[in-house]
This record gives C-alpha cells, sequence and structure tokens, in this order.
C-alpha cells in the first residue's frame, strides 16, 4: 500500500525513460540492445520488461544513434512493460525512482527513471 494525497496520486505507466548502469550481464547475452527482455524489480513489484529503445551512452558523439551497451556502460533508455504500474521520476520521489533489472536470477542492472511516458487524457 501507498500513502498518498488524493490531489497527487502517483502516475500508472506502460513505458518511461530510465538511466541504467549495466552491472553484470549473462554470458550468452553479453550486449544490452532494443528488444532485451528481462525483469523489472521496483519497490514491491516484479514484472517482465522490454527494452524498446537506447537514447544516449554518454559519449560525446550525440549525432550518432546508439545500437548496444555492454557491461560497466550507464546508458539511457526507454522501458516498456505489458501492463500499468506505479513509478515517479526519482527527483520526485527516490524510493519509487530506483529499480532492478534481472535476467535468469542474476542482476544485470540498476537504474533510476527519468522521465515517465504519461497517457494522454481522456
Amino acid at each position: 500500500f501507498f500513502l498518498l494525497t488524493p490531489a497527487a496520486p502517483c502516475p500508472a505507466v506502460t513505458s518511461f525513460t530510465a538511466q541504467i548502469a549495466l552491472v553484470e550481464l549473462l554470458d550468452h547475452r553479453p550486449v544490452f540492445t532494443a528488444g532485451y527482455d528481462c525483469m523489472f524489480h521496483a519497490h514491491t513489484l516484479d514484472t517482465e520488461c522490454t527494452v524498446t529503445e537506447l537514447i544516449d551512452d554518454g559519449s560525446a558523439n550525440r549525432s550518432r544513434r546508439v545500437r548496444f551497451a555492454k557491461q560497466g556502460a550507464v546508458v539511457q533508455a526507454r522501458l516498456a512493460v505489458p501492463q500499468s504500474i506505479c513509478l515517479e521520476a526519482f527527483v520526485q520521489f527516490e524510493q519509487l525512482g530506483r529499480f532492478t533489472l534481472r535476467d535468469e536470477g542474476k542482476s544485470i542492472a540498476i537504474g533510476k527513471v527519468l522521465a515517465l511516458d504519461l497517457p494522454a487524457p481522456a
């Protein structure tokens, strides 16, 4: 359960932008690319997620597209989950803005939510 004010509820999203530090990739999956599937763990939540886009790898060359990242890299990426989840941007609420990515029982990355892709109001 979350204690929130009715005036500022926690947003529910299916995609978001995050900064991800790749800690330890699997031996048989040594590159992190768009399309990478893994488990997303945040606060009490665990769900499948997919990397939909790598946005930035922190290099000075901003004109080239980021295609992949390897272990030890810090990248910005867009992640998508199959169902709506409650998250906050790290700058708004640190505890709801941190997460880990796991694959085959191994923690492969840690990250923080930079921006939420909020749905258009109905």
